[in-house]
């Protein structure tokens, strides 16, 4: 079902988040009681077109993979808990299987015949990536193909794109589709302090970076000028390589196969646009689910736009628009490894009084633990000092 587009401002963000959560109720709460109780995979399935590639099934996965039969199970487990969330988070389950193809070594596939033409060369150059191939007569269902390599992080990545492609049949806009991937991907919905990395808090303080606003306007796809990259430099050199994927500490990276020199100003350009542009939808859509005050908001933002709803983050938020983008920029400015949003947000719906303070007087306030930020009802004047104390 297609909401219409003409719903605008947060009444119909929030419409709209009665209206997924009133659609689902018990049919979702069993799938996803399936989805735990379920049988992983099941080892006497014959193998697929050779003898190093073999097919796995899932309740909701069908996995090809040339890596060991021992180290399935646990892959499968990572795709089922990926799913889990997502269906509990977006309130609709998937419905039919996801068609992984997950390479360990690209070379024991040379006799396989992929349905992508263009997959070797994704899993090769880029690392991973997700099709959606729908039915020529537009009437069946879509069924969403991913491909991805081994390395830590690019399978679940590429399932929440798949889930949302397979479930919606679009991912949202680009900012949103590429940082829930990354969010959900790595599960930070089981740790409320935030698992930055270095490579991720390097790239967040040395760009100038975005506001919400400016990040939420952007237009395409992050990786497009990379992968076009990619593309110029393989004519010349069958052994470049350029991955988008997330590095061994599941930050996002970008690993590079091409001698530098090689690499024009504009090469080098969408190198870094791409890495920052990834490092900022995680942190927006990170600060925007863990915040206390902005998290139902934000989640019925995705649910109205992900159902086809044309609606802005500035629309979803209206005249706390202004006090999200001070919130965000106070986020990226102090954000280490561990930060907790839930505990530093700002307490904006108290509306204590501020009085200035007479020189050798004191004012006592309580403030409540675990709460952020908190007014004092003082009005302090530029110029003089204070002296706080506990």
């Amino acid at each position: 079902m297609r909401l219409s587009d003409d719903a605008h401002g947060l009444r119909s963000a929030m419409k709209m988040c009665h209206w997924v959560q009133r659609g689902v109720g018990r049919d979702t709460l069993g799938l996803l009681a399936i989805l735990i109780l379920s049988a992983f995979f099941a080892a006497e399935l014959p193998v697929a077109a050779d003898d190093s590639v073999s097919i796995y099934r899932s309740a909701h996965v069908e996995l090809y993979t040339d890596m060991d039969a021992t180290r399935v199970k646990s892959q499968l487990q990572r795709i089922d808990r990926v799913l889990e969330f997502s269906q509990r988070y977006w309130q609709r389950p998937l419905v039919g299987r996801i068609r992984c193809y997950l390479v360990n070594d690209l070379a024991t596939w040379r006799s396989f015949d992929f349905p992508e033409p263009t997959a070797r060369r994704v899993l090769r150059r880029i690392g991973g990536g997700t099709n959606l191939e729908r039915q020529s007569d537009g009437k069946g269902k879509s069924q969403a193909v991913v491909y991805a390599t081994t390395e830590p992080g690019v399978l679940e990545h590429e399932v929440v794109h798949a889930y949302c492609f397979q479930t919606f049949g679009h991912g949202g806009p680009a900012w949103y589709r590429e940082g829930m991937a990354e969010l959900i991907g790595q599960r930070l919905d089981t740790d409320p302090g935030a698992p930055c990395r270095a490579s991720t808090l390097q790239l967040l303080r040395q760009s100038s970076g975005y506001t919400l606003a400016q990040l939420t306007k952007h237009e395409g796809d992050f990786t497009a000028a990379l992968k076009n990259s990619a593309g110029r430099h393989a004519q010349t050199q069958e052994k470049a390589a350029i991955r988008v994927s997330l590095d061994d500490d599941n930050t996002m990276a970008l690993k590079v196969g091409i001698e530098p020199q090689t690499w024009s100003d504009d090469d080098h350009a969408a190198l870094q646009a791409a890495r920052i542009d990834y490092a900022y939808s995680w942190a927006a859509c990170y600060f925007l689910s863990q915040h206390r005050s902005y998290r139902e908001r934000f989640r019925c933002y995705g649910q109205h736009v992900m159902c086809g709803a044309k609606i802005s983050l500035a629309d979803a938020f209206g005249d706390a628009t202004p006090q999200v983008e001070f919130e965000f920029a106070q986020f990226l400015n102090n954000i280490e490894a561990g930060y907790r949003v839930d505990l530093c947000h700002w307490q904006w719906h108290e509306k204590q009084p501020a009085r200035p303070l007479e020189i050798g007087a004191a004012r006592v306030v309580q403030v409540r633990s675990a709460l952020g930020y908190q007014p004092a009802g003082v009005q302090v004047e530029s110029g003089s000092q204070y002296r706080i104390s506990a």
